[in-house]
């Protein structure tokens, strides 16, 4: 149905059906004789439904309590069934019919139960009666200031509303809003039906004459759009005197001006009415003004005598004076916000008083306003850090001008160390803002002060040198030295916060270049972590652990020390040291060139300052895999063990047997090497040569190795290179020793490489040895990966998923959830069918085929 349509006959339907009991048959035939309104008996049930209009039915037991009661209280009574009073001729036809009661039954039979809904009652006083109203009540002393005296005083006449002076004709408003206002306080109110709105209006105000609540709410459900004068003046001047209306509605600011309630003197005496109602609407109505930037209500405001201080909420409900809030131009024109600042100021608002974080100088200065700046400073406002913060923040020169310009002395004001990022002059370097760098130069700012590093590991302090050596910005470098930047300055936290030690630290060669050239100490101590500690190395040291070989080559060309002496008991390092520590090949080769001694011990400090020693540096290295830097040590000759030159050769025939290094693998047979050493590096299981050569298929290189009397494989195997080599295992007895110990990894790792023959091979060779064992292994759970089956589906291998099952591969929840995410629906039916019936157990479960 059409809401409009039905909403045009609401109120009519509503007086005829609730109010004058007509049935819904003789509703309907009305509507459509006199309204031409034909809608079905379903299409009124339901907008009755909508509207909440239920009609109490009066059966027999009720019209005889009626009758009871009043042959019982033996005078004038009044009748209210759920509120509607009925009209006594209404009552006598109701008892005529339904509610007759014999003598026996008055006075033998016990007085009946009160029926809910229904009261008897005696009726209201009759006009002779006064009841005196509080002169005190919100509503009676907003009254006062209309000028309505001539009523009596004691009668709430809300009908004198009509005697306001309007400033225009025509003084109307939509409905809704004054039916959204009283939603917003009783949300019963939203049914929308005549009674709901007079009980909801009986609630609000009081009422002159009986019925005048029914009569207002007619006129607010009527079909047209507006509501008279009259009803708008007396609902918003009540609604206002008891401060529930929302001045933030437009329509609100409208009215108020419409009633001559802006006039100055009419103003005064709202703010000055001694109820606390009064004064919170005054505020409202000043804060909304403020917001929506109308200087005459403001002004009209202030005449009449209100506090330019008075507390306003921003829109993230925090307090702030009327200067805070106008500061920001984006809420309003520019052209407004100063006008408003000169109005609030002209009625002595103080610029330094604020009530938020932020002055009202700081919000200009942040929104670079630079006309409101002046403004605010030509009235006395003071500049904080927090100003200067918020000027440098806008990287805009000319703002921070009119700060300093207006300051007492260019120092007091630019030296001044912002807890969070320090000077002026060190914010405009991280901003690599040059123009606004040399402007604070030029004003005198002081090159060498002290800097929190923002962006560094640390909290360390540095010069606004360290800052533009940090972030290798060359041109800000050049300017700082050439207005007398320290090149060496004394810092809390030592030279590794030095300008050249942050250049080296961040590999900024360029930058290391021109503080060498300025002076820059290459013998100053600096610290790297090391083991879990800071310890202390020299300024190759701290290249080394960065891996910069360039900027190596530019210390060593300065004549920085390889091998520099370190007093005992210091936790320190050497450079060589540092770069073995760290992994740093390149920059390992080159120390060793420079003449680092290859021999240094490579030591760890414990929580309790104990040193423990990791070997050498020959055998971290090897450690780490770094074969290429083995060999660089044995040709700076250090001194190796046998078992760690065991280890290396072992460690370096894997290495050429995996890159396919056939001739340097013959080369290195030729040596005295122990071919049934294991080893691993980085804690990888430890293999051996043959080993290598079985993973990666070279059977010509595991003839040779069994030749020269290979024979052990190692601790761990993870791979058959291919099938040849398999079936070369199998046919030398090999195999199943293999399989036994890590066959869940060989057929892992064949289906992962796709080799599908590999695969087969394995699982058709695992059933002709008819052995259980292996076949569990195969197959077995695993924890944290997917098994062969999920492997296969999850490389979408199709064909070999279903050779999986085939032999006996459990099918899993997880094989499902796997199929169900990466492959056709051909396989997932295939592997499914027989299994999805069963309620399967995450854990595989080992299955023969049928023979």
């Amino acid at each position: 149905m059409a809401d409009s349509t039905w909403q045009a006959h609401k109120a009519e339907i509503e007086q005829l059906y609730i109010k004058d009991g007509k049935t819904l048959h003789e509703v309907k035939r009305k509507l459509e004789s006199m309204r031409g309104f034909r809608r079905s008996k379903k299409q009124y049930e339901r907008a009755f439904t909508k509207w909440g209009f239920k009609k109490y039915k009066m059966n027999p037991q009720r019209w005889k309590y009626i009758n009871v009661k009043l042959q019982k209280r033996k005078r004038q009574s009044d009748v209210f069934v759920y509120g509607e009073r009925y009209l006594p001729e209404r009552i006598r036809k109701g008892i005529s019919r339904h509610g007759h009661v014999s003598t026996v039954e008055l006075y033998s039979a016990p007085s009946p139960e009160t029926p809910e809904g229904i009261v008897v009652c005696t009726p209201e006083p009759s006009g002779n009666v006064i009841l005196e109203w509080p002169r005190e009540l919100p509503w009676q002393q907003f009254l006062r200031i209309t000028g309505s005296q001539s009523r009596p005083e004691y009668v709430p006449s809300v009908s004198t509303a009509g005697q306001f002076a309007l400033h225009s004709n025509d003084m109307q408003i939509p409905k809704s809003y004054l039916i959204g206002e009283m939603e917003s306080i009783l949300p019963w109110a939203d049914n929308r039906s005549g009674i709901q709105i007079a009980k909801c209006l009986t609630v609000l105000m009081p009422e002159e004459y009986e019925g005048q609540h029914y009569v207002s709410s007619e006129v607010l459900l009527r079909s047209d759009h507006l509501i008279g004068q009259q009803e708008c003046q007396k609902m918003f001047l009540y609604l206002l005197s008891n401060n529930i209306l929302d001045f933030r509605n437009k329509i609100m600011m409208r009215l108020f001006q419409g009633f001559g309630l802006d006039a100055r003197e009419g103003t005064r005496e709202l703010l000055f009415i001694s109820s606390i109602t009064a004064s919170v609407a005054a505020e409202r109505l000043f804060g909304r003004a403020l917001k929506t930037g109308d200087l005459n209500t403001v002004e009209m405001l202030l005449k009449a005598g209100m506090d330019p201080h008075t507390p306003m909420l921003d829109d993230s409900l925090r307090p702030l004076t009327p200067l805070e809030y106008v500061a920001f131009s984006d809420r309003h024109a520019r052209s407004v916000s100063h006008q408003m600042t000169r109005l609030l100021l002209s009625y002595h608002a103080q610029p330094n008083k604020h009530l938020g974080k932020h002055s009202a100088l700081q919000r200009a200065t942040s929104s670079k306003d630079k006309r409101l700046m002046d403004i605010l400073l030509s009235r006395g406002a003071a500049i904080s850090s927090h100003t200067l913060k918020a000027a440098a923040e806008t990287s805009d020169a000319s703002v921070v001008r009119i700060l300093v310009d207006a300051a007492l002395t260019v120092n007091q004001r630019i030296q001044f160390n912002d807890e969070n990022w320090g000077a002026m002059l060190g914010k405009a370097v991280h901003e690599s803002n040059l123009e606004m760098a040399r402007s604070f130069l030029s004003w005198g700012a002081d090159v060498n002060a002290l800097q929190p590093l923002r962006g560094a590991r640390d909290e360390r302090q540095t010069t606004v040198l360290g800052i533009a050596a940090y972030a290798g910005d060359i041109p800000m470098l050049e300017l700082l030295l050439a207005n007398g930047a320290v090149v060496n300055p004394e810092l809390p936290g030592g030279s590794s916060s030095s300008p050249l030690g942050l250049a080296v630290d961040e590999g900024r060669a360029e930058a290391v270049r021109i503080l060498l050239s300025r002076g820059g100490d290459v013998n100053a101590s600096h610290s790297v972590p090391f083991g879990g500690k800071d310890i202390q190395t020299n300024i190759m040291g701290l290249a080394a652990a960065r891996g910069h070989v360039s900027i190596l080559e530019l210390l060593l060309d300065a004549d920085s020390v390889v091998n520099p002496h370190f007093v005992d008991g210091n936790l320190h390092a050497y450079p060589l040291v540092i770069a073995v520590y760290y992994g740093h090949e390149s920059a390992t080769r080159f120390l060793l060139d420079a003449g680092a001694d290859p021999d240094i011990p490579i030591e760890i400090w414990t929580s309790n300052g104990i040193r423990r020693p990791l070997g050498s540096l020959f055998e971290c290295s090897l450690f780490k895999g770094q074969l290429n830097v083995c060999r660089d040590f044995l040709n700076a000759g250090a001194a190796v063990t046998g078992l760690a030159l065991q280890d290396y050769y072992s460690a370096s025939l894997q290495k050429f047997i995996h890159q396919q290094d056939f001739e340097s693998s013959i080369q290195l047979l030729q040596l005295d090497i122990h071919l049934n050493h294991a080893y691993g590096a980085f804690g990888r299981s430890p293999s051996t040569p043959l080993g290598a050569a079985i993973e990666v298929g070279n059977i010509e290189m595991i003839n040779t190795l069994r030749r020269a009397g290979a024979t052990d494989l190692g601790l761990a195997l993870y791979r058959i290179g291919n099938m040849e080599t398999a079936e070369y295992l199998a046919s030398a007895g090999a195999l199943n020793s293999i399989m036994l110990s890590v066959g869940d990894h060989i057929i892992l790792n064949a289906i992962s490489a796709k080799d599908k023959q590999l695969a087969c091979y394995l699982l058709d060779w695992a059933l002709e040895q008819q052995s259980r064992v292996i076949i569990d292994i195969m197959f077995r759970p695993r924890s944290t990966h997917p098994g062969p089956l999920e492997v296969a589906i999850n490389t979408q291998q199709l064909g070999l998923a279903k050779t999986l099952v085939a032999h006996g591969a459990p099918v899993t929840n997880g094989a499902l959830e796997w199929c169900d995410k990466t492959i056709a629906n051909t396989c997932l039916r295939y592997i499914s069918c027989p299994f999805r019936r069963q309620n399967h157990d995450p854990s595989p479960i080992l299955r023969f085929p049928s023979r």
